[in-house]
């Protein structure tokens, strides 16, 4: 492997300089309303947090960060008042990933327009990759769509016309992972690359 690249979006934060005027007010009425989901959010955004730091400080991985659109919409909240089912509204947040398929299609742009051929091993099913997939691919590129076998979710016709399929079972991978670092270090043969050699021979064999 010579580079993975991840893709992750902002994680939740109230400091969210877009939110202001109208939203900051909704905003605040949605932390009041609802606390819960409030915390919830919270907790799992420091979650976030620590893992995308984690995942830029491994060898070989870039990490590429998009941002994060903030909706709020009210949604019903059953209860029951003197037996009848009433309606109460509740501000919920909604986010949405914004850059991350504009960030992938440019970074496998600047892939086939630098470099001299290669693999790319690509973990998604959008089919609006298709055609920077097929530029690659005519660049010289061996392009893969990686599936992992008890995923129910095919991958849809329109990439396997323009890409290769790689599918490997969880045990698969799992037995394709590098020892431990203590087992490594044991043997004198820990090596910085993020997969050992004998997932990476995988991208070279024909299903």
């Amino acid at each position: 492997m010579k580079r993975i690249y991840f893709y992750a979006s902002d994680p939740f934060t109230e400091a969210e300089p877009r939110i202001k005027g109208k939203k900051n007010e909704k905003f605040e009425e949605y932390k009041e309303k609802n606390p819960k989901d409030y915390e919830k959010r919270v907790n799992k955004s420091g979650i976030i947090q620590s893992f995308n730091h984690e995942i830029a400080q491994q060898n070989q991985v870039k990490l590429r960060v998009g941002r994060v659109m903030f909706e709020f919409k009210d949604e019903p909240k059953g209860e029951k008042v003197y037996g009848l089912e009433a309606k109460t509204l509740i501000p919920h947040l909604k986010l949405r990933q914004k850059q991350i398929d504009a960030l992938l299609a440019h970074d496998i742009t600047k892939l086939y327009c630098t470099k001299l051929g290669g693999y790319i091993l690509l973990f998604s099913k959008d089919t609006d990759f298709v055609p920077v997939l097929e530029a690659a691919w005519e660049k010289g590129f061996e392009v893969f769509i990686a599936n992992i076998k008890e995923n129910l979710n095919p991958v849809p016709p329109d990439l396997k016309k323009s890409c290769d399929v790689r599918e490997r079972s969880v045990a698969e991978i799992v037995d394709s992972l590098p020892k431990s670092q203590h087992s490594h270090k044991k043997n004198n043969s820990y090596s910085k690359e993020p997969f050992n050699s004998s997932l990476k021979d995988q991208f070279s064999k024909k299903n």
